[in-house]
């Protein structure tokens, strides 16, 4: 049988879930399983590990880090059956100073200015997921995020939105 997993972000550090997954591979490999295992390659902000750790990073997008940024966020959270849960997130991000740079969690400058952008506004993100358990052990995470970008990012290089559909099943032992 051919059997993908997909394993985490490279930079999260989460070595549980890693060793969870060479767990997999390695047991399905052993009973004659032809099995692959993929991480997502770091696209947005190039991760790096800081000496720190790992930064914070803000909104299900992963566009902005936690360094000159005030960030507002609400959240509209209902309950309609035993269940299922659904949230609504909507973040807004703020510059700290319109003189210095968005940045992402591993502290690189992902936009820079200094005379200043006009604007502090990052941008406008918007969270909808739906967690549907299953069974005492088992759920179902559906969800959908979109970010507008703000002036600063307008001002400081392409206008570049973005937008990601994701399912997810969590499985507890």
């Amino acid at each position: 049988m051919k059997i993908l997993l997909i394993g985490n972000y490279p930079y999260l550090k989460s070595q549980s879930m890693d060793r969870f997954a060479s767990l997999l591979f390695n047991g399905l490999t052993s009973w004659g399983h032809d099995v692959r295992l993929l991480k997502p390659p770091p696209l947005i902000g190039r991760l790096r590990p800081s000496p720190t750790g790992l930064g914070k990073w803000l909104g299900y997008l992963d566009r902005i880090g936690r360094s000159n940024v005030h960030a507002i966020k609400a959240q509209l959270k209902v309950k309609p059956c035993q269940r299922v849960v659904a949230w609504v997130d909507f973040h807004t991000f703020f510059a700290a100073e319109d003189q210095d740079a968005m940045y992402s969690a591993g502290g690189a400058a992902l936009r820079r200015t200094t005379t200043g952008a006009g604007s502090k506004t990052f941008g406008h993100e918007l969270d909808l997921a739906m967690k549907v358990t299953l069974d005492a052990h088992t759920a179902a995470l559906l969800g959908f995020s979109h970010m507008w970008p703000g002036g600063f990012v307008s001002r400081t290089g392409d206008d570049d939105r973005a937008s990601l559909f994701y399912s997810q099943i969590e499985y507890k032992f």
